[in-house]
């Protein structure tokens, strides 16, 4: 039924998204959505000026350029709903996949049949997509409809829907179940990747946990397989604690492409941790991971005893250990040992700051940063420092977060560092964005003293100085919208 202004509202809104060919970058780095509609006029507004799936998908012989682009595939999807496997809604789903040569003629027909509602009255499909598949020296266009669950039964129901759609004044050949191949898309692995000194380590494949498990909604290593291992010299160890002690830890999902699902951070200052879940960043599906860490003494092999000691004159002066290789160096000319803490202890306030962002979020986005929550995050020394998550923009809740760096410098060397920085931005952060910032300034935080001529020699240092502080609170600003 049309309504007072003589629109005809559609069931569901939908979106039309296109995948770019790149050279570089993974799939979602491809994907660009083109329209969004809720009715028969506007979707009839965007399908008649769209190109046509022939006009630009590449035919193995010449390839096509609609403007400035490729595009290897048009995805139709429901709003809300990405057109990659890892979207919550299609995570746990699956797909009928069939080839044809025919492209325009299906194509308008599959939609049709999606937004009409005669392929799937119960809301089971979540869209569909052409793509074109190049191997060699063969190429072939591929249909795919997407679908919420792995229910075989009622997967059967809608592909028969689908060929009778498809087959309906079909003057070609006619397409048949056996056309058809049923996919899952719990055939995607996870990896994980962590590069120290140059060495890359990958773990195994993580394996989507059974329907009848604890481990339904995610992904599990079973045995060994989730284990990486480094080995490291005692003197190597202690370089990284001292000057990159932030372990980058990548998640990737692995299936017919390769997908970036965010990363983790582990800290190797605290080495010996307890399992425990640790938010993914840059993830837009919200993933934890599950995960611990050790240092052990690596096994000792069998080696060639030492050469009896020579007999020499000199006097032997056995090592002394200073604890300047646990310091990160400033400068070049360091004279002292300073040690630089920063302590975030609360932030209350923050809502009047992202109301009108949250608001332009989807519901599905909006949903996922209310259950996974907030936390406040600096990054200094390529050491990147983590509240615990809190839930209320009023007042924060999470434990006061200390930090502290040894730096072996000067102070004309610190008071540079200091005045290159500026200031040490922290911000507040939700699943895949950047919500808010507060600023601490250090330009001018050491003292006006002419410090090229102090050092920790200077009579001016004989005495222990006062530690210079920069207390709070510092007021939030306003932040660009950050992804």
């Amino acid at each position: 039924m049309a309504d007072t202004e003589g629109t005809h509202p559609l069931h569901t809104a939908w979106s039309i998204w296109e995948l770019r060919e790149m050279s570089k970058g993974n799939y979602a780095d491809k994907l660009h959505k083109l329209c969004t509609f809720k009715t028969v006029e506007d979707f009839w507004g965007y399908w008649n000026n769209l190109p046509k799936p022939s006009q630009v998908l590449n035919d193995g012989v010449t390839k096509k350029k609609l403007g400035d682009r490729a595009i290897e595939s048009f995805c139709f999807f429901r709003e809300g709903i990405t057109p990659e496997w890892e979207d919550p809604i299609n995570l746990s789903g699956g797909e009928w996949q069939l080839q044809a040569e025919e492209l325009d003629h299906l194509w308008d027909k599959l939609v049709l049949g999606m937004i009409g509602e005669t392929i799937d009255p119960d809301n089971e499909i979540t869209g569909a997509r052409i793509i074109h598949k190049n191997k060699k020296d063969q190429h072939s266009y591929r249909f795919e409809l997407w679908l919420r669950s792995r229910d075989i039964n009622l997967a059967d129901v809608i592909r028969n829907d689908m060929l009778d759609c498809l087959n309906t004044d079909n003057k070609g050949k006619a397409i048949t179940r056996a056309d058809c191949v049923h996919k899952t898309h719990n055939a995607l692995e996870l990896r994980v990747q962590c590069t120290i000194k140059g060495e890359l380590r990958s773990s195994g494949s993580g394996k989507r946990g059974n329907a009848k498990s604890k481990n339904a909604d995610g992904y599990i290593w079973r045995q060994d397989s989730g284990v990486i291992k480094w080995y490291l010299t005692t003197k190597e160890l202690k370089a990284l604690k001292s000057k990159a002690p932030t372990l980058k830890l990548y998640v990737f999902g692995i299936g017919d492409e390769v997908h970036s699902l965010g990363w983790f951070f582990m800290d190797l200052r605290t080495p010996d941790t307890a399992l425990r879940w640790i938010k993914l960043v840059n993830s837009k599906y919200s993933g934890e991971i599950h995960v611990s860490s050790q240092l052990r003494k690596a096994p000792s092999f069998p080696s060639i005893p030492p050469p009896p000691p020579q007999q020499h004159d000199l006097p032997v002066v056995p090592p002394t250990t200073t604890g300047e290789d646990d310091c990160l160096d400033i400068g070049d000319h360091p004279d002292a040992i300073y040690v630089l803490s920063i302590v975030v202890e609360g932030a209350t306030h923050m809502g009047p700051m992202v109301e009108a962002l949250l608001k332009r979020c989807s519901p599905l986005e909006l949903h996922a940063i209310l259950a996974k929550g907030f936390w406040l995050s600096y990054s200094i020394f390529d050491v990147v420092v983590q509240t615990d998550v809190f839930h209320t923009l009023d007042v924060a809740g999470f434990d006061v977060i200390r930090d502290s760096f040894r730096l072996k410098s000067s102070l004309p060397a610190l008071a540079a560092l200091f005045t290159d920085m500026a200031v040490l931005p922290i911000f507040l952060c939700t699943v895949d964005r950047i919500l808010c910032r507060t600023e601490i300034p250090v330009a001018n935080w050491l003292p006006s003293t002419d410090l090229g001529s102090i050092s920790a020699s200077s009579p001016e240092l004989r005495t222990t100085p006062p530690a210079l502080q920069l207390k709070g609170p510092y007021p939030f600003l306003a932040s660009h919208e950050t992804k």
